[in-house]
């Protein structure tokens, strides 16, 4: 066998059968960058980030990884079935492919769940070669070493992936990355470092793609004291928590290393909606918190959940004008997604409102693109085409040019080319969306 293992990481394709790619994009998937720093250095590697290059089926490539998102996995099992008729060796990575074990289970030789380190992948590429591979590999959180970011190498990637954190502080229920880690995991910061020098060798941008960046405060401290001194003049962004705009110690230090934007999972205006899910942050200081960011020059891209128990629909009209006057740059909607094995979806199931089997949600609710972003579950104050209805509606207000040219002034005229092109990419989510939506 030779000792040859292309990673793929896949896009998917739309309802009407066109597969998603394009020239350049704003973020990536870190997995390959990941993965290929964990293969042996007597076995050769071949890579494919598929959004931007076509699958090259004719590899000669013994071994195939194929990593895959929830969104794309269907479009993943259908690379699989093509590679296994050429005999490969086909292993599946990512948490949607293990949980839709069933699924795959005719088109792979294996799936690895977790994050595999140097010592891991040897021994799995190992038992290929002696003909002893198991179905199943699950790995804990080996993370500690450098990334291989010559992934990226010959593609337009605006925000280079770069990882400190996994896990989060927080348990909301209805997050799925608190289902998987109990606890957070923080990264020698040595490698992080590693790796933002690595980036700013082709790029002046970088997006930590931790759950939350605010996981543990002091060293969030240190990672922007070494960015500072190591003058990597580097503009990043990442996502975190509403608190952290209550810390001026961390918003200083942000600040001076080059942070210019925050993802924020405000989620909810109703405080009964923040506790109940488990995130039970002062709703009445969220304009404040905004302003505050601001002040340290850092763009708020804020998250909102639709579907949550205490909405109504007339809170909608008060979410959308909220978003438009607090100084929210971009902002991000979505319904509400009870997946198996969240708090949320065992609440709802004990209440009888889903609307799905926990068989059928690996099998199409969560994974067809094509429903993305409808409801099923019966939400408490009205029907599930209700709220279809006015999730719709507020993301066609919120996609406007008007709205999204008074979101770009927002912060600073100087900005506003930055932050409509932002908008933008909101604005081709919408347009994608409506499109699925007839």
């Amino acid at each position: 066998m030779k000792k040859k293992i292309y990673l793929v990481q896949t896009t998917f394709r739309d309802r009407h059968g066109i597969l998603y790619q394009g020239k350049q994009a704003p973020f990536q998937s870190l997995a390959l960058s990941a993965l290929s720093s964990t293969i042996p250095q007597d076995w050769e590697k071949e890579f494919c980030l598929e959004y931007f290059e076509n699958i090259n089926y004719q590899s000669d490539a013994s071994v195939i990884g194929i990593s895959c998102m929830a969104y794309d996995l269907f479009h993943g099992i259908n690379v699989a079935q093509e590679f296994k008729k050429k005999g490969k060796v086909v292993i599946f990575g990512g948490y949607q492919p293990y949980f839709s074990k069933e699924m795959i289970k005719d088109c792979s030789d294996a799936v690895i769940f977790g994050h595999p380190g140097l010592s891991d992948m040897s021994s799995l590429l190992e038992d290929i070669l002696n003909n002893q591979l198991k179905k199943e590999y699950k790995f804990g959180v080996n993370v500690n070493f450098p990334f291989d970011y010559s992934v990226y190498n010959n593609i337009k990637l605006q925000f280079p992936p770069v990882l400190s954190s996994i896990g989060c502080k927080n348990h909301c229920i209805f997050c799925c990355v608190c289902s998987v880690y109990k606890k957070f995991y923080l990264r020698d910061l040595n490698f992080v470092m590693q790796d933002l020098h690595s980036i700013r060798s082709f790029s002046k941008y970088a997006c930590f793609v931790d759950s939350n960046i605010y996981n543990d405060r002091q060293y969030l401290l240190d990672l922007c004291k070494r960015i500072r001194n190591e003058k990597l003049n580097l503009k990043w962004g990442a996502q975190s928590t509403i608190d952290i705009a209550n810390d001026d110690e961390v918003l200083e230090n942000l600040q001076s290393s080059g942070c210019k934007l925050l993802m924020i999972g405000l989620e909810s205006l109703s405080q009964s909606n923040m506790k109940n899910v488990g995130k039970n942050y002062q709703t009445e200081n969220y304009f404040h918190q905004i302003k505050k960011l601001k002040k340290y020059g850092i763009f708020v891209f804020g998250l909102f959940l639709l579907g949550l128990d205490d909405d109504k629909l007339s809170d909608f009209t008060a979410l959308y004008n909220f978003i438009q006057q607090s100084g929210i740059v971009v902002a991000g909607l979505n319904i509400l997604i009870p997946a198996p094995e969240t708090p949320i979806y065992e609440q709802l199931k004990k209440e009888k409102r889903l609307n799905f089997s926990e068989d059928s949600f690996f099998s199409h609710t969560f994974l067809d693109k094509e429903i993305c972003n409808r409801c099923y579950f019966t939400p408490k104050y009205f029907s599930p085409e209700e709220l279809e209805s006015k999730f719709m509606e507020l993301s066609k207000k919120l996609a406007s040019y008007p709205a999204m040219i008074k979101r770009s002034l927002s912060f600073n005229p100087i900005n506003v080319v930055t932050l409509f092109g932002l908008n933008l990419g909101f604005r081709k989510q919408y347009l994608d969306l409506e499109r699925d939506y007839k």
